[in-house]
């Protein structure tokens, strides 16, 4: 027959600055209880603990913002079992089959323990790192229109035509930027501009890391 493998179940509930875990036995009973730092270092230190228990170690995080994603990692890079739980349906399931209402680091690894933990899906480290650059890229994209929108109403302001095909084009900015408008339209066009220039000249995020 088959042994089965024990293991020390942890349940962490994450929070900004801190996280609070509980080490929780094959049997049920808590052996730890610790406050540790939101950081990678208070995540290793929690492994280190849990392993002076039993070197095989599964844990669950209750998620906060993104306030997860450090400790998740770094557990993952622990070659810990880890997983993200569903705050709603792991409150549905605590209620429904364990009669716990507060979801807490103890219920989190009591429900770990049980295999009870409605699981959020987490996707790769990888495309979670494109998803944050198609992010960033489509946030810069939104600042250039804007300050092109808040250039334009300058212009419309003064009733300012032009013949430029590109407006923001070469000739077209050298032409915004020798305007001579009264104060303060003058100092905001010319900020505006400026704006935009350190836009333009970002690093460009290569198509083959999106």
């Amino acid at each position: 027959m088959k042994e089965v493998e024990m293991s020390i179940y942890v349940g962490i509930d994450v929070h900004k600055r801190f996280c609070q875990a509980a080490l929780m036995d094959e049997d049920g009973a808590i052996l730890h209880e610790l406050k540790f730092e939101n950081t990678v270092e208070g995540a290793h230190r929690l492994v280190n603990l849990a392993r002076s228990v039993n070197p095989h170690v599964k844990a669950v995080l209750e998620p906060s913002a993104n306030y997860w994603l450090k400790i998740y990692d770094k557990l993952e890079d622990e070659g810990v079992e880890v997983k993200l739980s569903n705050p709603s349906r792991t409150k549905a399931i605590a209620e429904a089959r364990v009669k716990m209402d507060k979801i807490d680091a103890k219920t989190l690894a009591y429900l770990l323990r049980g295999d009870l933990v409605a699981e959020s899906y987490v996707p790769t480290r990888k495309n979670r790192e494109r998803r944050s650059l198609i992010r960033h890229r489509a946030s810069l994209m939104r600042m250039r229109v804007e300050i092109k929108n808040r250039i334009h109403a300058i212009l419309d302001k003064h009733d300012l035509p032009y013949d430029y095909t590109d407006l923001f084009g070469k000739q077209g900015v050298e032409w915004l930027r020798n305007l001579q408008l009264p104060t303060p339209d003058h100092q905001i066009l010319q900020s505006n501009l400026q704006i935009l220039e350190t836009l333009n000249s970002s690093s460009p995020i290569p198509e083959r890391m999106l």
